[in-house]
């Protein structure tokens, strides 16, 4: 389903790239992808969107897709933008090692995780 959402990004002109986050992504690993991340999402028209169960986090429902807004280093937290709440909240802090936990969980055919999406060349000259 991440793939998919990217291909579909990809159709619109956006560059993008897809990060699952399987078990091997801890320690250093899952550093290293925050640091990606937060260099994302500091670039002025780039995004991120994560894939993530609602689970792991305390919510109801299952699979869920959303776009980070930002990363609070001092709190080593993500704010997640919810497009469909469930709880009532449009928008949440979430721990990162939380976060990466509900990314670490299987969807139909590999685990979830996110898509560093960047404004590509044919997105530049779209109306």
């Amino acid at each position: 389903q991440l793939r998919q959402l990217g291909d579909v990004l990809v159709n619109y002109g956006l560059d993008v790239q897809v990060r699952v986050v399987d078990d091997a992504l801890t320690g250093d690993r899952e550093k290293t992808a925050k640091a990606e991340i937060a260099a994302n999402l500091a670039h002025a028209g780039d995004f991120v969107i994560v894939n993530y169960t609602r689970k792991a986090l305390g919510q109801n429902g299952g699979g869920h897709i959303s776009p980070l807004a930002a990363y609070d280093e001092a709190g080593d937290s993500f704010l997640v933008l919810d497009v469909n709440p469930n709880d009532g909240k449009r928008w949440s802090w979430v721990p990162a090692s939380a976060l990466f936990a509900a990314m670490r969980t299987k969807d139909t055919i590999e685990n979830r995780g996110y898509l560093l999406v960047h404004e590509g060349a044919a997105a530049k000259g779209a109306p």
